[in-house]
This record gives C-alpha cells, sequence and structure tokens, in this order.
C-alpha cells in the first residue's frame, strides 16, 4: 500500500490524493487505536475542502467508537490545548497548514498533546486496510466546544506583559484571525492587525509565512514604527518574525536565539531537525549541551522529546517553536510570549539581539519531481555527490548531507508532503553559499533528467 504519511500528517488535493474516503477510514483506525470508547476532539481549518474531511473524520471515529466532541474551526495549538485541558485521549486537526489553498490534510494527536510519531503512524498504516471491518458503529458526538476560551484560559498562566507594545499580527486569512490579536490585546499589545478576517481562499498572501509573502507586513512594521512584526500560517502553529526595521527573520535565527534563552536557565538537550542551521550548533557549543538532530518534520521532533526527558526546546526552522513543558507542538501566540519574555528581560530590541549571533548564510531552493520517482533520483544524487564531493562527510540520515571541513554543508531531500526535492545550502560566506546550492541544484536536475 501506498505511504499515507508524509513528513507531517496525511495532505493532498482532494479527490487526487486524498479522499473523503481516507478521512472516515482513518477515523475509524484512528479511534480503534486508541483504545475501548476513547474521547477525541476534532477541529478544522478554513479551506473549503477541509470541511469535507472534518465531516467525514467525525463520522469515522464515531464509527471506531470514539466519544467525539467537535470544535470546528480553530487553530491547532487551540484544539491541542483543549485535548489536554479536557483530558481527551486525542484529537484530530483537518488542515493543510501551510500548504497551497488546494492542499487539506490530516493531522493526529496522542494523550500527550503530541502528534503520531513514525512507530504510531506505521501502526495506523497497517490497520487503514482494515478500517471497514474494524468499526463497531458504537461511538457517538457528544458535543461542541469552544476552544478558544480554554485556549485564552491556558496561555493567560504565562506571566507575559505586553506593556504596550506596539505589534503587527498578520494572520494571513488564516485559522487565527480574529483569535491573535484579541489575545494579544489582553496581554497589554497595542495590536496593528493585517489579513484578519477568515477566508479560506487566502486572498492576501500565501499561508506560507517566509520574506517573499511577508512584504506588506514589513511596510507596516516600519510605517506604523512597531516594534515587533508577526506572521503564522494557515492554522496558526508557526511563528515568523519581523525586526522594527522590517528584516524578516529565518525560523533558524528565533529558534537559536530562543535555546540560548532557556540554556541560560536550565540544563537539558536542544532538539532540531537536520537542516537546521549551524546556528543552533553554535549556542549549544555555548552551553556544552547536546543537539539531537532528527530527521525533517514534527513527528520525528515529537518522538526525540519522548525519547529523552531532559529536553527543554526543540524547534524547526519552517517557525515552530516548542517547550515540552507547555505544549508539544508549534504555538504562534504563546512563541510569541516568550520573545516578548526574552526581550523584557534582556531590556533590548530583537533587532539588537539578532545582532550579537554570528552570521550564517542559508538558502533553500526546489525543484519539482514525480512523487514516485524520489526514491530513484535520491539514489543517483547520492552517486553523482560522492563523485563530485569525493572528500565531504556523507551523513544518510533524511536524505543526502554532505558537511565540509570549514562546516558549511548541503543537504538534498525529497519533500515529505509535496512533489519536489528541496536543496537546502550553508556556509558563513554568502558567495559560498550561492556556490553550494547551484552544485546542489545542478545534482538533482541530473538526477532527475
Amino acid at each position: 500500500m501506498k505511504k499515507l504519511f508524509g513528513t507531517s500528517g496525511i495532505r493532498g488535493i482532494l479527490g487526487r490524493n486524498i479522499f473523503p474516503a481516507t478521512a472516515y477510514a482513518m477515523g475509524i483506525v484512528f479511534a480503534r487505536f486508541l483504545g475501548n470508547h476513547p474521547r477525541v476532539i476534532a477541529g478544522c481549518d478554513v479551506r473549503i475542502h477541509s470541511w469535507v474531511l472534518y465531516h467525514q473524520v467525525i463520522m469515522g471515529l464515531v464509527q471506531g467508537g470514539a466519544r467525539v466532541s467537535m470544535a470546528g474551526i480553530t487553530p491547532t495549538p487551540a484544539l491541542i490545548h483543549t485535548q489536554l485541558e479536557l483530558a481527551y485521549q486525542g484529537s484530530v486537526m483537518v488542515t493543510g497548514s501551510h500548504a497551497i489553498p488546494s492542499v487539506t490534510g490530516l493531522l493526529f494527536f496522542l494523550n500527550d498533546g503530541g502528534e503520531t510519531d513514525p512507530e504510531s503512524q506505521s501502526q495506523l498504516e497497517r490497520l487503514y486496510p482494515k478500517a471497514l471491518s474494524m468499526k463497531t458503529g458504537d461511538g457517538r458526538i457528544e458535543d461542541r466546544i469552544n476552544s478558544f476560551k480554554i485556549y485564552h484560559k491556558r496561555i493567560a498562566k504565562s506571566s507575559v506583559r505586553l506593556d504596550g507594545m506596539k505589534i503587527a499580527f498578520d494572520a494571513g486569512n488564516g485559522n487565527m484571525a480574529g483569535i491573535a490579536g484579541r489575545l494579544l490585546e489582553q496581554f497589554g499589545a497595542r495590536t496593528i492587525l493585517l489579513n484578519d478576517t477568515k477566508n479560506g481562499n487566502f486572498p492576501s498572501r500565501s499561508p506560507y509565512p517566509r520574506k517573499e509573502t511577508l512584504k506588506s507586513l514589513r511596510r507596516k512594521v516600519i510605517e506604523t514604527r512597531a516594534e515587533l512584526g508577526i506572521a503564522t500560517d494557515g492554522d496558526g502553529d508557526r511563528a515568523i518574525f519581523v525586526t522594527d526595521d522590517g528584516q524578516v527573520l529565518d525560523g533558524d535565527v528565533i529558534g537559536s536565539l530562543l535555546a540560548d534563552e532557556e540554556l541560560r536557565s536550565k540544563k537539558g538537550k536542544i532538539v532540531a531537525p537536520i537542516n537546521s542551521s549551524n546556528l543552533i550548533n553554535y549556542i549549544c557549543k555555548l552551553y556544552n549541551t547536546h543537539l539531537i538532530s532528527t530527521s525533517v518534520g514534527p513527528p520525528w521532533i515529537i518522538q526525540a522529546i519522548r525519547n529523552n526527558a531532559d529536553v527543554v526546546f526543540a524547534f524547526e526552522e519552517t517557525g515552530k517553536y516548542i517547550w515540552p513543558d507547555q505544549l508539544l507542538y508549534g504555538d504562534a501566540i504563546y512563541s510569541t510570549l516568550k520573545l516578548v519574555s526574552l526581550l523584557k528581560r534582556r531590556g533590548t530590541s530583537l533587532r539588537y539581539e539578532v545582532g550579537l549571533l554570528p552570521k550564517y548564510y542559508l538558502e533553500k531552493k526546489t525543484v519539482r519531481c514525480k512523487e514516485e520517482e524520489k526514491e530513484i533520483i535520491l539514489k543517483k544524487a547520492l552517486r553523482f555527490s560522492k563523485k563530485l564531493y569525493p572528500k565531504g562527510k556523507f551523513i544518510l540520515q533524511d536524505g543526502i548531507k554532505i558537511v565540509f571541513d570549514n562546516g558549511s554543508w548541503i543537504l538534498l531531500r525529497p519533500s515529505g508532503t509535496e512533489p519536489f526535492f528541496r536543496c537546502y545550502a550553508e556556509s558563513e560566506s554568502k558567495r559560498e553559499t550561492e556556490k553550494l546550492v547551484s552544485e546542489g541544484m545542478k545534482i538533482l536536475r541530473q538526477s532527475i533528467n
């Protein structure tokens, strides 16, 4: 059977590679996987296609014997907070997250609030063909839940006060629209809100917050003299930050800054995927702490946290920041509060703090490829890479990572959610990074052709 789970959950275009029947069957399987009559809460993002899967997965959960609460449209972190607060055995989020509007998907969370890890995903995939023979039909829909109230209650436990700080927040017409601004204002912020109405077509910008899509936010930060800009993705777990002078910061930079803050007061390990910048290696060496490098994607990060009780912080370069004692997933609002807390404690600005960090140049490019050819392309790329870099150190953890004597590196890996091969490259020199990413893309094109 074709693999269902990618880098994060099951994702695809409705009617092409994900179907109502997929959601229905997975609802049955997940309910049976969780045990006898589990309590499960389900949520949905604003995408039009997501509603089809939302109702189908709920039907499947009921057929599998689950007692289901419906949260409707809600940010993913709000759903997980609600799951933890009300002690549900699991939760399901129907979302395309940061992907293009036509994409939707299914995320499954276990009783600790963390996403299914590779081991549990393998179990679910093995059960999937047996779904219809597993249904009991004796579950029920119990109620509808206002997850925003519970989310606010749990977030409010943070002692951070924003004390009139002027913040520009770009909700991107996603699930945080109409929510984030109210929360930040309740913490004392003065907010400038962009794209603050929910719209599953995402008319204002891509749901993927990155430098290329945040020009309006950059301008607004500078025009209004805001102290901070924040953008989130379609379902509200990612946070990309903008300095007061309009710099859009990579998740690696913020992740390393937040890791530095945790390690100043705690001893413990840091978790980050293999495509992370050398900046986090620099931070971990400063504090003589261990960096756990995982494959790319939340399931692998969560697996590392579950296997290591002393992890104090984890992140990925997409803008997901995780504090295991708070939530085993990204949360744009909580990440904002933690970053502001850092700035207030140090009495500085984000621009100043970032200026103190060593500079690394990281580039990422993609090339389209056929899904079924990814494994063949990977084998060819390894052969070409070894010929081109006979002295490089090869790490075959998730794709092909080539590390050079000066610390520079190239990573070639297939996307787990889209028909792309990705090329990452980093060094301390912009020119060298451009050269490495060019060479990496050449290897990929040769392998594909």
